[in-house]
């Protein structure tokens, strides 16, 4: 019954717009619709019609379902004889995963339309996890689908997979349904559902760069996405999480934890709602990058996990270190707090429209009043600068440009 209702799900293009927020008429800046056209959301694609346009190069396995009790053995099997710069194609089916699939270099992963890959292990105790409560860290043989522990996978993509959580809904709260870390670089990973992941995030990277998540649909777990690295790691660059739909999370839509040095790192075009805590998190040493053209909400009127349920959280790990991000255009709505905002030198604040937000701006833990706001919209009227605040940066730090739209 539950394949059957998993299938029903994706092969139904009526039933997945109806789980999609409508954009709305007016924006606050000049920044594009955010367009979700991959299979699995059902928008512009009939099925099988996005497929060329997501993989075209040469293919090393096409695989069908087994329909037994794991899929796990033939696909990572595939995955390993397969040549650098090739595909492993998944038809339509459900896929069962006992086993998480280590990724290759140079190894694509592409699904057909109506593919789904679902994690079939289980907790050695404990309650099925929901929304609001996660199993637990320990204890949980789970797993997830798609990882590189311990060995970097580079110059891939994953296209057009729902990836499900299935019962236990993956493999705890510090894992992701894709697991990249070992400085991974040159993953895109785009046009993907991810479902049911109340145990997990959708994403987990560790140490990862040159990372282009972008199109895909979130929905219904504990996390979206989670990034993270350590003071002293080796500088990364180019982390891209655009045009994303990303909705219904007990913890963030995207958070960022990043204690060493980042450049270009962008957060842009995402429709974000209902997350118990923030719905962008952007917190760490970024030297350059953008959080822009988000449309956030509504939220949630209480948080939980200690959390806020707010648009953006701006701020550094570090005292005084540079923050050099800019925040403009986005469309925060129904919402406690607009930006939340930390020790946050050379961030600017711009271009912004708050409708229905309790509070468009908050201090953050550090707080010290080097950030830098310009003129936003609130409910309908043009407000320059934060009203009642006496702590602020009177200099226009540089500003960055949003990430380009991507094909």
């Amino acid at each position: 019954m539950w394949a059957i209702m998993l299938l029903a799900l994706v092969a139904t293009p009526a039933s997945a717009q109806s789980l999609l927020s409508s954009p709305p008429t007016s924006f606050g800046g000049p920044y594009e619709t955010p367009v979700v056209i991959g299979p699995q959301a059902g928008l512009a694609c009939a099925p099988g019609a996005c497929d060329a346009k997501i993989y075209t190069g040469t293919v090393a396995a096409t695989l069908s379902p087994s329909y037994g009790t794991s899929d796990s053995t033939q696909i990572a099997a595939a995955i390993a004889a397969a040549a650098s710069g090739s595909a492993v194609v998944l038809t339509p089916g459900l896929y069962k995963i006992g086993t998480a699939l280590q990724l290759k270099t140079g190894v694509s992963i592409q699904c057909q339309y109506g593919a789904i890959l679902q994690a079939t292990g289980a907790p050695t105790s404990g309650t099925i996890p929901s929304l609001t409560s996660p199993y637990s860290t320990s204890g949980n043989i789970s797993n997830a689908i798609f990882q590189t522990t311990g060995t970097a996978a580079n110059n891939l993509t994953i296209s057009g997979c729902t990836l499900d959580g299935g019962q236990y809904g993956g493999p705890g709260v510090y894992s992701g349904a894709i697991e990249l870390d070992t400085y991974s670089s040159n993953v895109t990973i785009n046009y993907n559902t991810f479902q049911n992941w109340t145990n997990s995030q959708d994403l987990q990277l560790y140490e990862a760069q040159n990372i282009y998540f972008q199109r895909n649909l979130l929905q219904n777990g504990y996390q979206g996405v989670s990034w993270k690295t350590n003071s002293g790691d080796t500088a990364i660059s180019n982390i891209f999480f655009t045009d994303n739909i990303i909705k219904n999370f007990g913890r963030f839509g995207i958070e960022s934890n990043i204690s060493s040095t980042l450049t270009n790192a962008h957060a842009d075009r995402n429709q974000i709602s209902n997350t118990y805590c923030e719905a962008i998190s952007w917190v760490g040493e970024f030297q350059s990058g953008t959080v822009s053209g988000n449309i956030i909400g509504p939220m949630p009127s209480t948080g939980q996990y200690g959390c806020n349920p707010s648009g953006v959280e701006m701020g550094n790990n570090s005292t005084n270190a540079s923050y050099n991000i800019t925040s403009q255009y986005n469309l925060i709505s129904s919402a406690t707090v607009g930006h939340t905002i930390g020790d946050a030198p050379g961030v600017a604040i711009l271009g912004n429209t708050y409708t229905s937000v309790t509070a468009p701006f908050s201090t953050d833990y550090g707080f010290n009043g080097t950030q830098w706001i310009g003129l936003n919209t609130i409910n309908g009227v043009p407000v320059n600068g934060w009203v009642g605040q006496t702590q602020y940066s009177s200099t226009q730090p540089t500003l960055f440009q949003p990430s380009p739209v991507p094909q």
